[in-house]
């Protein structure tokens, strides 16, 4: 089984919400497991001054996918 670090992040249409989606899809990833994932941070945007921050986190997965 390879290890894998994922970066998520959001900043546009409830980002907490978004986050728990795409770990809840992760979680149904068939030959995978998510064995941790970082707390939760909020980030300001860089490049384009005028959006709102970024919520961002990282995952641990144990997958056979390639």
């Amino acid at each position: 089984m390879n290890k894998v670090l994922l970066g998520l992040g959001s900043n546009l249409k409830c980002p907490e919400r978004q986050i728990r989606q795409a770990l809840n899809a992760l979680k149904a990833l068939p030959h995978t497991n998510l064995l941790d994932y970082a707390p939760y941070y909020h980030n300001p945007p860089w490049g384009r001054k005028g959006q709102p921050s970024y919520l961002n986190t990282v995952v641990l997965l144990k997958t056979r996918l390639t």
